[in-house]
């Protein structure tokens, strides 16, 4: 068994290398070969499967918007890097099989084969893992491979490719690495609103309410849990003072894109999100309420510290929420179904969202007529870019056909509410 070790943020000190992880063998041996592959990718000297220039990783600082300049790699980004070659190390270990030796159609068979048939997921036995998870761990296991080819670890390594259509621009085309396991429309996984609302009230009655705010704000505004987790007290918007229906939202904390790795508060590329008023309306009673007990036992464990900026906070040490405590929590009651997670909620946020934004687009219009599936076929991709797109921070072509086919098979099951977010608020 593999050992990862990355410092925590509050014990080192900010340098080049300090966010790049450790991999110890079983004996508590350093793996050199991977602790070099991860210095250089979280310096940005290695990337997607070649070196990088010189130039780019010394000379051009790490926000910089020029297109040939390498963008080092933030902490979280490292940290999953390594529990991937973690992971792909211990099935070396347990399968017998040398790294040095593999090659990529047997890497495609048996590495990813028992991932699919659910032979090697350490969590649950016999479950297959998601398509996401798999392709990320090929995708940096084949960087790691590709790399120790370069430096003379091992012999020659080579990803195979197939030219396909680009779907961004219709009339190019691209290459996609071959074997790459897709995800068919059909297994995207939603819970109904009523699961939801069941969920969300047992974590509320056996969790508390932090927990049950959480989920319903991962669920309302589709944020990251990332996101979730380091949203700031006073970027909670105010009460409007008119009547609408949603605010903006402006978050960057724990977003995507422009962070840099050394930064402590892991401030990313800004995006506003709309936030639904009642939702709204009970963030403001928790902070006015639950969030100020939390501080008060923050100061009496903590006197003379600065208060947590966070927006939630844990009613036991008043302190901001871990991820691993979050999604403890998030599991700690039963789920509509297994695999419900954070990430699944912004799939929900964006499908009940194209839903009710479908029936406002059909009750606009005049002369439309037939089913309600062949006008979401229709307006989808316009409501993607509209919607969709500016909340979640991005969506490709393959995510949103998984939308489409979604919308489309339950206008063929039912006829859903108008607003599905106030079900969720009675």
């Amino acid at each position: 068994m593999a050992y990862l070790i990355i410092s925590h943020p509050r014990h080192y000190r900010h340098t080049e290398l300090s966010h790049i992880p450790g991999i110890w063998t079983r004996d508590w041996t350093l793996w050199t070969e991977g602790v070099d592959y991860l210095i250089a990718k979280g310096t940005g000297k290695f990337s997607k499967g070649r070196e990088c220039s010189p130039y780019a990783y010394e000379q051009a600082p790490s926000w910089s918007p020029s297109k040939g300049s390498a963008r080092t790699p933030s902490r979280a980004t490292m940290k999953a890097v390594g529990h991937d070659l973690t992971n792909f190390l211990d099935w070396c270990e347990a399968r017998a099989v040398d790294w040095r030796e593999i090659g990529y159609r047997d890497l495609i068979q048996h590495y990813q084969g028992d991932m699919q048939a659910g032979k090697w997921n350490q969590r649950q036995r016999g479950v297959p893992l998601a398509s996401s998870t798999i392709n990320r761990r090929i995708l940096f296991v084949c960087d790691f491979l590709s790399f120790a080819a370069h430096k003379g670890y091992r012999g020659p390594f080579e990803v195979e490719y197939l030219t396909v259509l680009d779907p961004r621009q219709k009339r190019s085309f691209t290459k996609s690495r071959d074997g790459k396991v897709r995800q068919h429309p059909r297994d995207l996984r939603i819970p109904t609103i009523e699961e939801a609302a069941h969920w969300l009230e047992a974590l509320k009655n056996e969790r508390g309410r932090t927990p049950n705010l959480m989920a319903k704000s991962a669920i309302g505004i589709a944020l990251r849990a990332e996101e979730l987790l380091l949203l700031r007290a006073d970027q909670v918007p105010a009460m409007p003072e008119r009547d609408v229906r949603t605010v903006a939202m402006r978050v960057c904390y724990g977003a995507k894109g422009g962070r840099d790795p050394h930064d402590p508060e892991k401030k990313g590329k800004p995006r506003d999100v709309r936030v639904s008023v009642k939702l709204l309306a009970e963030l403001h009673g928790y902070m006015s309420g639950h969030r100020k007990l939390c501080l008060k036992r923050f100061r009496d464990r903590n006197p003379g510290k600065s208060l947590p900026k966070e927006l939630f906070l844990s009613k036991h040490t008043g302190r901001p929420l871990s991820y691993s405590r979050f999604y403890a929590l998030w599991r700690s009651v039963e789920l509509p179904f297994n695999g419900f997670s954070p990430h699944v909620a912004r799939h929900m946020w964006a499908c009940y969202t194209l839903v009710e934004k479908i029936r406002e687009e059909v009750e606009l219009s005049t002369g439309v007529d037939g089913p309600l599936r062949g006008v979401a076929a229709n307006m989808h991709e316009t409501l993607i870019q509209t919607y969709i797109l500016p909340q979640l921070g991005h969506v490709d072509e393959k995510t949103s056909q998984m939308y489409l086919r979604w919308v489309v098979d339950l206008f063929d099951m039912t006829s859903p509410r108008e607003s599905w977010w106030d079900f969720l608020n009675e």
